[in-house]
């Protein structure tokens, strides 16, 4: 019989993950909708492995499962119909799983060897751990695993925990600046809810608009001389203003309503989606209650 141990070791230096903030944003969602019997939640994560052997997590989506001591389940048909569907817009594969809770238990461990079946192409499966505490900085680490063998024989399977960074591009900043700027105008015993997309907008050409006038102060400046010019700064001004796009009115109202269409969608899908994976968990704690 297999042990299973957690070291609490330095961290692995030639294996390095880094996860985009909509990872720990999904993962910290589905944390605070978890049931009241469930002591953490797990999912899915999709990415891939770049040329320099870094692990990038790109997506992540929720997975139903339930445990006890003494057992634990996970819904496998739920797992690979999301990851097909998933191939079907991303070629990005299943690079590991997510958990929210503790330390990794033998659970976990049972939990990671089925991610490791699930793994193609020599991928080694990360295990991405967010503590779920509201009042720290969540405490997101990455394990992979290791066996320890004599000869043929394994003796044990242990975590190793391995460098993790968060990455983000131009879209994503800008969506954080907006959670940011929400959450400054909430108080700290108010419950409200996150501002309309309305009130985000607004906020955004407001910084645009702050910018714009700085932009247009630099230029006049250097146009009467009383500032040296700068030819980077003139070229990236330059750059910028060729990539916005001469539209008209029409086309521009037409662009807005697509856009408020295919997000209202988005959200429809969204609530569809936590509801088929609520009714999913409950159906499989059912059954595996009528199996103990």
């Amino acid at each position: 019989m297999n042990t299973y141990l957690y070291l609490r070791g330095e961290k692995t230096r030639s294996f390095a993950v880094d996860v985009h903030p909509v990872v720990l944003l999904n993962m910290a969602d589905h944390h605070l909708r978890r049931t009241e019997q469930q002591h953490r939640v797990i999912g899915t994560l999709l990415g891939r492995v770049n040329v320099d052997g870094t692990v990038e997590i790109t997506e992540s989506f929720p997975v139903p499962h339930s445990e006890t001591s003494e057992e634990v389940a996970v819904d496998i048909d739920y797992h690979r119909t999301m990851y097909e569907l998933s191939r079907r817009v991303s070629t990005d594969e299943v690079i590991g799983w997510y958990a929210t809770g503790g330390l990794p238990d033998e659970n976990s461990v049972l939990i990671h060897e089925f991610y490791c079946r699930e793994c193609t192409s020599g991928i080694v499966p990360v295990h991405l751990l967010m503590s779920g505490e509201t009042k720290s900085d969540f405490g997101v680490r990455a394990y992979i695993s290791c066996g320890l063998k004599i000869g043929e024989q394994l003796l044990n399977t242990e975590f190793q925990p391995v460098e993790v960074g968060v990455i983000s591009g131009v879209p994503e900043a800008v969506g954080y600046e907006g959670l940011l700027e929400s959450g400054r105008h909430v108080e700290k015993s108010d419950l409200a809810s996150v501002s309309s997309e309305l009130d985000n907008l607004k906020s955004s050409l407001q910084k645009l608009h702050s910018l714009l006038e700085k932009v247009e102060n630099y230029v006049r400046q250097v146009v009467k001389g009383t500032k040296k010019g700068d030819i980077s700064v003139g070229r990236y001004i330059s750059d910028t203003l060729s990539m916005i796009p001469q539209l008209d009115n029409a086309s521009i109202k037409k662009l807005f309503g697509d856009q408020l269409r295919d997000l209202l969608m988005i959200l429809y899908l969204d609530k569809l989606t936590w509801a088929n994976v609520r009714l999913a968990e409950k159906f499989l704690t059912v059954e595996l209650e009528n199996t103990s």
